[in-house]
């Protein structure tokens, strides 16, 4: 039947249905296939530079902690306390402290998956007010957004 309905189409008509036929492939293609491949790769570069932005602040703010030595110039805290504050601020944060390890001469440990790197950095400001506080070692490592800490801090006064 289309066939036949085919065969008396005169040329013209042909080359009408033909062009038809090929534009609305052409537009499917386009809206279906092209243009999200194009928004999705415009995104990911979005999303790469913010991450490079992210991680720039990262490391500028880290640098500068660790600089400043986080100390307050108070009497040190015994061990206890301190590991008790450090870590009630931490929750206070939303952190959840996957490690917390004893180190040399006082020396707390923490470590952090999958945290925003925000509530981290925001957790070395509020403990930079105790006393005592210093931070040793600070690595943060990251992939989509979060990222894992190890921080370590100087609890107590050698």
């Amino acid at each position: 039947m289309i066939v036949s309905i085919w065969n008396e189409f005169s040329l013209r008509e042909k080359y009408l249905v033909g062009s038809a036929g090929v534009l609305t492939i052409s537009l499917l293609l386009l809206f279906v296939i092209i243009l999200p491949q194009v928004e999705a790769k415009a995104e990911a570069r979005r999303s790469l530079d913010r991450a490079y932005q992210d991680r720039a602040l990262a490391d500028q703010t880290v640098s500068a902690i660790v600089q400043s030595g986080l100390t307050s110039g108070a009497a040190a805290q015994d061990e206890d306390t301190f590991r008790a504050e450090v870590t009630k601020t931490a929750q206070g944060r939303g952190l959840e402290i996957t490690r917390l390890q004893n180190g040399e001469e006082g020396s707390l440990l923490f470590v952090f998956s999958d945290s925003s790197p925000i509530d981290i950095f925001g957790w070395l400001q509020d403990i930079s007010g105790l006393p005592g506080g210093q931070v040793l070692t600070a690595t943060m490592t990251g992939r989509e957004g979060r990222v894992e800490a190890v921080i370590e801090l100087q609890g107590t006064q050698p």
